[in-house]
């Protein structure tokens, strides 16, 4: 493995980890007293002695690469509820004994080495929150729809951007059928996967509220998405669309739509039917300004960003938008004259068309 790219990646690994996990504490522990949350910092070897530890609920992980092997009596740790090990780590492989936390029900997974998904986890029958950050992750597993107890899932495992021009080495995962079984899920986020399609079972997972489908390469999303009854958010940004995709038209409780550097050619007709859309933003996209026509008549939408679209020109149209509160429309190339009218037409809507954080 490249080493500069190795060392990229870990580095993104690592910020990831910090931004999706609970204040993580770098500071040297006294391993010497019995607590419910341990931070193992650089560690070597795993210190036996906490296996001990009954009240040990919360164990985090960030050791060295030398660091390769969880103890084979990890299942003492009876009542762990989170276990987390960040990509510093050499652990490749989990003993069996981890299966056999019952209690678990958080596990984060951030790890440059790991390629395959140790089986282990997926036997964790209590587990409600998973979330597993490696980039060169091969696969997803098959029978991830055996975690029928999860409530939130998280993979991400192709940094493009870490990647950078070796990305190309990288095939694009898939998401399998199995994901039908996970009927409690509330957040899913597949994003920076690769992912060239979405199955038509993401439609029988009942309990969505949240999807995340960025940084992927969609031109398209499944009908059976419209299923998602309860699904409030979707993000769709960093994908391959030209066109907007129909199928959210359907999700009668969606109020968020994140589309940031997408492509918009046109809206097809239909968006009246989004009664509950609040939030549309597609910042950072190439958009056709006749397109937007059809986005008006999603007549409750309260906030749009169409930051750095390099627009000339809006449709007339967009006075029909009663509950429209903000328009971020900086970073575009709309003549101030044209700004002033909106500002008219729209006398209750803050408009903000300069950067604020742009040096001028």
């Amino acid at each position: 493995m490249n080493k500069k790219i190795l060392t990229t990646i870990s580095t993104s690994v690592v910020l990831m980890y910090h931004a999706q996990s609970d204040v993580y504490s770098f500071r040297d522990q006294d391993l010497t007293k019995e607590a419910e949350v341990v931070s193992l910092d650089h560690v070597k070897e795993f210190p036996k002695h906490i296996l001990d530890w009954k009240k040990l609920k919360v164990l985090r992980i960030s050791g060295d690469k030398e660091f390769t092997e969880l103890p084979k009596e990890i299942d003492r740790l009876e009542n762990m509820e989170t276990f987390s090990m960040t990509g510093r780590t050499g652990v490749v492989n989990f003993p069996n004994a981890f299966a056999k936390l019952n209690k678990l029900k958080k596990v984060s997974i951030f790890s440059v080495y790991i390629k395959q998904m140790p089986p282990q986890i997926l036997k964790l029958k209590n587990l409600e929150e998973l979330s597993f950050f490696c980039p060169f992750l091969e696969n997803y597993p098959e029978n991830i729809g055996d975690l029928q107890n999860l409530k939130t899932l998280i993979i991400k495992s192709r940094d493009e951007e870490a990647l950078k021009e070796n990305a190309h080495k990288y095939s694009s995962l898939s998401i399998p059928k199995s994901i039908r079984k996970l009927k409690n899920v509330e957040t899913f986020s597949a994003g920076g996967n690769m992912l060239q399609n979405v199955p038509d079972e993401i439609g029988e997972m009942k309990s969505l509220k949240i999807l995340d489908l960025s940084q992927n390469h969609l031109t398209d999303l499944p009908e059976r998405v419209s299923l998602l009854k309860n699904l409030t958010e979707i993000n769709l940004s960093k994908n391959w669309f030209s066109q907007f995709p129909v199928a959210v038209y359907y999700i009668e409780n969606l109020t968020k739509i994140t589309y940031n550097n997408n492509t918009i050619t046109s809206i097809p007709p239909g968006m009246g039917r989004m009664k509950n859309l609040k939030y549309f933003s597609a910042s950072n996209s190439k958009i056709t300004p006749s397109a937007l026509s059809e986005l008006y008549n999603a007549a409750n939408l309260e906030v749009i960003d169409f930051t750095d679209c390099q627009l000339e020109s809006l449709p007339p149209g967009i006075e029909k938008l009663k509950n429209l509160k903000t328009l971020f429309f900086q970073g575009n190339k709309i003549p101030e004259v044209e700004i002033e009218k909106l500002r008219r037409i729209l006398p209750g809507v803050k408009i903000t068309s300069i950067n604020p954080y742009k040096k001028i």
